[in-house]
């Protein structure tokens, strides 16, 4: 990238992300709780809540946004149960995505962590607002914009704090897988001065996309990919067609049109059989998009955070490669911050969360209990994994 380029970058960062507007009132201050719901979750160790609550969108404008509360079975301990916020990956950009639809599905592992003690609270993002409880449109989820998806994995921890079933603790951790993953890096920089009444103890990362300008577009002849339909998308419905026009030809505006009723999977299917040049108009970013996509880069974070960081990669993931993250890994250790890679040989996209997620929560459990990062636990769900820390 031209210098020039990531100095805007790292500029713009710094005026996108700042955190001190206010919201309009008092009632839709970020975090408020607005509704809650007991919902049945066939299978799951602890009591499920689907809940409303107000985050703040990338113009720090209040958003109604859902998600769900699982609770321990049990009494709390003092102090709270300790929250873990889990951020999902792409599943799609309109409510009828929205994983609080299927509790029982909606995050991985989940009974391990509720037996562990542990209250979870699980983001749909905004935009994917389940429609159960929420009627009113906020438009599409913005994919790919790391700010207000950060916001949303925050302000579902302070909502569960007003839960009063939920009996939750002021400490918590975010883990985020893939789309999740970017924005959980997010959370680590803007937690302190955003959300200053909680405590985050942690971040996991797992499988996050970086380096977002490298080769975005690919090349016109390759298979037409809905995730960069969906960054297009994303940015254009944040930033405004002025900022971020829709480069699309008419048959891309087809599919652009099916992302506010269709999921990932149809349509990643519904594009498979066409190109690049079939679906976008334009194969290189504008200076703006380019500017605006650097500033939603893991790889542009411009200054090191108290909390730990764990980065969990596959090393066969062609998603979001490997070398991706040891650039995130390498940039985050020279602005000091404390850092963790693991990367688990021959494991992709798919496979990573499964084989790593006892690892994470040894290491989850590990910041809860104040165990000094790096730690001395080392991962044994594979053989050969491969770890890297800052110090």
């Amino acid at each position: 990238m031209p210098v020039a380029l990531v100095v805007l970058a790292t500029l713009l960062m710094g005026s996108v992300r700042a955190d001190g507007a206010e919201p309009q009132s008092q009632s839709q201050a970020p975090g408020t709780l607005i509704s809650d719901f007991p919902v049945q979750a066939p299978g799951v160790d602890g009591t499920a809540y689907l809940v409303s609550y107000w985050s703040m969108s990338e113009q720090s404008l209040p958003v109604e946004v859902t998600g769900m509360v699982f609770v321990p079975f049990g009494s709390a301990p003092a102090g709270g149960w300790p929250v873990v916020s889990y951020g999902h990956p792409t599943d799609g950009m309109a409510p009828s995505c929205a994983p609080s639809a299927d509790p029982s599905t909606d995050v991985p592992d989940v009974n391990e962590m509720l037996d562990r003690g542990w209250e979870v609270v699980a983001t749909d993002y905004q935009g994917e607002d389940n429609q159960s409880i929420v009627s009113a449109a906020s438009g599409l989820q913005p994919h790919g914009v790391n700010l207000p998806t950060a916001r949303n994995i925050i302000d579902i921890v302070r909502a569960a704090s007003q839960l009063s079933a939920a009996d939750a603790s002021t400490k918590y951790v975010v883990w985020g897988y893939s789309q999740g993953a970017s924005a959980a890096t997010y959370v680590a920089n803007i937690a302190a001065a955003y959300a200053p009444e909680l405590t985050l103890e942690g971040v996991v990362a797992t499988a996050p996309p970086s380096g977002l300008l490298e080769d975005f577009y690919g090349s016109p002849t390759d298979s037409a990919s809905p995730f960069t339909l969906m960054y297009v998308a994303g940015y254009n419905s944040t930033y405004g067609d002025d900022v971020v026009p829709l480069n699309l030809t008419p048959l891309g505006m087809s599919f652009y049109n099916d992302l506010s009723q269709d999921c990932y999977d149809a349509l990643a299917s519904a594009m498979s059989p066409y190109q690049t040049d079939q679906v976008f108009t334009s194969t290189t970013p504008s200076l703006f998009f380019a500017i605006l996509l650097a500033t939603n880069d893991p790889w542009f974070i411009p200054q090191a955070t108290s909390t730990p960081v764990l980065l969990v990669q596959g090393s066969a993931d062609t998603t979001d490669t490997p070398l991706d993250t040891w650039v995130l890994w390498a940039h985050l250790c020279s602005l000091g911050q404390d850092t963790l890679l693991w990367e688990y040989p021959g494991l992709d996209h798919n496979d990573i969360v499964g084989s790593s997620m006892g690892d994470v929560e040894h290491w989850i459990a590990d910041r809860f209990a104040g165990v000094s990062n790096p730690d001395t636990f080392s991962p044994n769900g594979q053989t050969g994994i491969q770890q890297s820390s800052c110090n």
